[in-house]
């Protein structure tokens, strides 16, 4: 399960997740909406960092924070207790998801160190993307 999923079980909590390269407005919203909620409050950001080893390095990190919202990767949205869930991920294309993962080392070295498994793994790893984001569009058409 992800973080924020656990973090919604709370009703009182106000919960986020933001991309600063995939909508810096979604991402100055949500902290707005967070420091003005009378409660605790949680956002968590895509941030890539060295580890991953971004193809063409750090210089390239905000064209990996959009690209994880545009592939299903990190779909950002912002739940407030009092108004409900907003999905600010727009236009998910997950054909495009191996192309992100492949931009980093963390996930195209999986082909060289276990072969066997990488496909496997890598497809494992988009299925959930999309169950998640389904999970997330269902919660979005609640709120309407």
């Amino acid at each position: 399960k992800d973080l924020a999923a656990i973090a919604m079980q709370y009703p009182n909590v106000y919960v986020a997740t933001v991309s600063l390269g995939a909508n810096p407005m979604q991402t100055m919203k949500a902290m707005k909406e967070a420091v003005e909620h009378h409660g605790p409050s949680i956002i968590i950001a895509y941030s890539p960092c060295i580890a991953h080893g971004l193809k063409g390095g750090m210089a390239n990190s905000i064209d990996s924070e959009k690209l994880a919202t545009t592939c299903g990767y990190f779909p950002i949205f912002r739940r407030h207790p009092q108004n409900g869930f907003i999905l600010d991920s727009k236009n998910v294309n997950f054909d495009s998801y191996y192309d992100y993962l492949q931009m980093q080392t963390r996930y195209s070295m999986l082909k060289v160190v276990n072969p066997e498994k990488a496909e496997q793994l890598l497809q494992e790893n988009l299925d959930f993307a999309k169950r998640r984001f389904a999970y997330y569009e269902s919660l979005s058409k609640e709120n309407k």
